[in-house]
């Protein structure tokens, strides 16, 4: 069986299309997805006040977490409302969303921690819960394309 060349690269032009199509899909439901887990290790159960009456257990001085340090309290809620997605976008070939949080807490709630509070590794923790998720995901949508 012999198909035209014109006809062959029509078919993988229409083949690239719906692999495109369907990653792009997958990647507004993994961004989306993320945003979720973000929100969630964000919404620790402890308040100010029980913080400061367990003498701080967060502080440097003498660490005692009472949760996974990855998982941070509510006290104003500003930290938890400034989770944000930025893309879908194409980048050198690769297409990714990004997590950021734009909160004024979000430069203290960082792996390094700061003077007086130990590290909070939230970034690390969220994106170890997804990378699994976002994989499959994105190997489903190829393999649709496809039509394997």
């Amino acid at each position: 069986m012999r198909v035209p060349l014109a006809q062959a690269a029509e078919a993988l032009r229409r083949k690239a299309r719906a692999i495109q199509e369907r990653a792009r899909d997958a990647e507004s439901t993994s961004a989306r997805e993320l945003l979720q887990i973000a929100r969630q290790q964000s919404s620790g159960p402890l308040s100010s006040r029980q913080l400061r009456m367990m003498g701080h257990p967060y502080a440097r001085r003498a660490p005692r977490p009472p949760f996974s340090a990855a998982i941070v309290n509510v006290q104003s809620g500003r930290f938890r409302a400034g989770w944000r997605i930025v893309g879908p976008v194409t980048a050198g070939g690769s297409l990714r969303s990004r997590l950021v949080n734009d909160s004024p807490e979000a430069k203290s709630l960082t792996e390094r921690g700061t003077r007086f509070m130990i590290g909070r590794p939230v970034m690390r923790a969220i994106a170890q819960r997804e990378r699994r998720l976002r994989e499959r995901r994105l190997r489903r949508a190829v393999e649709t394309g496809l039509g394997t």
